[in-house]
């Protein structure tokens, strides 16, 4: 068990609920479970990968993501060591126990998950449940596993520089980007289900294919009309779509899912096989595994990284094995060996 968890929370997932519950009964719960926890709530975009960084810094032993799973990629960047946003913007203080000085240079921190979010794919793959007994007896009473971490490398919206971001569960771009845009600039109160399916829809009777070249591993470039394509590291996005039932998280691999153009209506009859994994019957699909996918575009094509949408390609993802422990429960599909 962990004897220093720093709790990233914030404090308007799940609709604002996690804040409200955090003073009625949620930090009662923890300090219960561990008496030597610290948290510290967000107040913006970004500040839950610094706010990781610093608990790494100040010796914590399990970072955990309270919120969605925006909230767990920022704090994976953190543990990364790839703090976003406004590095000058002051950060808020850290409250619970006090713990004493680290050592000169702590070690990395295990990563935990209590999902209070849209959709929390992610928690899906780890078997993290919702519900917020079961989400703490896994922090608690779960194992820790060397899981793989991607890394994207991206334009930013303005087309003049790159950044990168990592990810843990599945990035993408064409389609996916769309709808991730839409999802975050909707109220997301109708939940994770409806919401990307809303706007998968909208995406769809909308959405005009551009030319795109994939090189895999290094190779030659295809070129191909795009629908989407996924570089997945776990299985479930989307609000509940099981897009890589096959992936696995320490093998050192992504599983790609590729869809190149099809008419609109048959993308809506067969978009409901995305959803269940059943890959084989969707027109256009294929399937394969690698170590690094690069997708290059003269149009403005969006990307996605664990359901954030952070800019255009050109993109390349890469896989960085063995990154990270993760807290995760018994029957975790995406760590299986």
């Amino acid at each position: 068990m962990s004897k220093r968890p720093f709790f990233v929370v914030n404090p308007q997932s799940a609709g604002g609920q996690t804040g409200r519950l955090w003073n009625c009964s949620l930090r009662d719960q923890i300090v219960n479970r561990f008496p030597e926890a610290r948290w510290a709530f967000t107040t913006g975009q970004g500040q839950a990968a610094r706010l990781a960084r610093r608990a790494w810094q100040e010796g914590a032993d399990m970072v955990v993501a309270v919120g969605g799973d925006g909230s767990v990629n920022e704090v994976v960047n953190g543990l990364m060591d790839n703090p976003l946003g406004q590095a000058m913007e002051e950060l808020p203080a850290g409250q619970g126990a006090e713990w004493p000085a680290p050592p000169e240079a702590p070690p990395r921190p295990e990563l935990g998950v209590l999902p209070r979010g849209t959709g929390c794919d992610f928690a899906k793959s780890v078997a993290i449940p919702k519900s917020l007994i079961g989400a703490l007896d896994v922090l608690e009473n779960g194992r820790s596993v060397p899981v793989d971490v991607g890394k994207i490398e991206y334009t930013d919206r303005s087309g003049d520089a790159m950044s990168t971001r990592y990810f843990i569960n599945i990035a993408g771009c064409g389609a996916s980007g769309e709808v991730v845009d839409r999802v975050n600039r909707s109220s997301k109160r109708l939940g994770g289900f409806m919401s990307f399916l809303l706007a998968t829809i909208a995406t769809t009777m909308r959405y005009r294919r551009p030319r795109v070249q994939v090189s895999i591993d290094g190779g030659a470039p295809r070129e191909l009309e795009l629908n989407v394509i996924f570089v997945c590291n776990a299985q479930y996005c989307g609000g509940g779509m099981r897009i890589a039932p096959d992936a696995v998280m320490h093998d050192g691999l992504f599983q790609v899912v590729e869809i190149s153009a099809t008419g609109r209506l048959q993308s809506l009859l067969h978009g409901g096989k995305l959803y269940s994994g059943r890959l084989a019957g969707v027109p256009g699909a294929r399937v394969y595994t690698a170590r690094r996918v690069r997708v290059t575009s003269a149009e403005q094509v969006l990307v996605e990284s664990d359901g954030e949408q952070p800019g255009i390609l050109p993109a390349t993802y890469a896989i960085v094995p063995h990154a990270l422990h993760l807290r995760v429960g018994d029957h975790a599909l995406a760590v299986q060996p």
